[in-house]
């Protein structure tokens, strides 16, 4: 009984922990690399809603989300992950890296966004969106037209 007590007082943390090295490695790194790719290893989901044109959505099950790849702007997202505050840590350890940082111009109550130093043009953002209001949570890398 306490073994199985013990497993479901992980599974918060092995699931956030999952949500961001699924996030580094098939969002993350693929874009900070100019290397994105669709993924051959999942399946498309065309039941996925709200696509706009030039996206395509993966079924990750394993995190009962998905993946979202754009191609214009390029773009990679998981979307209807959980995110907790051990996310922040994680952003927190990418600012001290002195790889990205927080734009000036954010709001209070909106998602968390970081952008890319001068190591890669265009620059990139990675942009966190807390649960609010009933929405899905994601967490996304997008390419923007801004240089260093």
């Amino acid at each position: 009984m306490i073994r199985v007590l013990a497993i479901l007082l992980t599974l918060p943390t092995a699931i956030v922990a999952d949500v961001l090295a699924e996030f580094e490695q098939r969002c993350l790194l693929p874009m900070e690399r100019i290397a994105l790719h669709h993924p051959d290893d999942l399946p498309i989901d065309e039941t996925f809603q709200d696509l706009k044109p030039g996206m395509t959505a993966y079924a990750l099950s394993a995190l009962n989300g998905h993946i979202v790849i754009g191609e214009d702007p390029v773009s990679c997202m998981l979307h209807g992950i959980e995110l907790d505050e051990r996310v922040s840590t994680w952003l927190d350890a990418m600012i001290a890296d002195d790889r990205y940082v927080l734009p000036s111009a954010r709001f209070a109550h909106g998602p968390t966004v970081l952008q890319s130093t001068e190591w890669r043009e265009p620059k990139i953002e990675v942009i966190i969106h807390w649960f609010t209001y009933g929405e899905q949570q994601f967490i996304q890398t997008i390419e923007t037209d801004l240089e260093s």
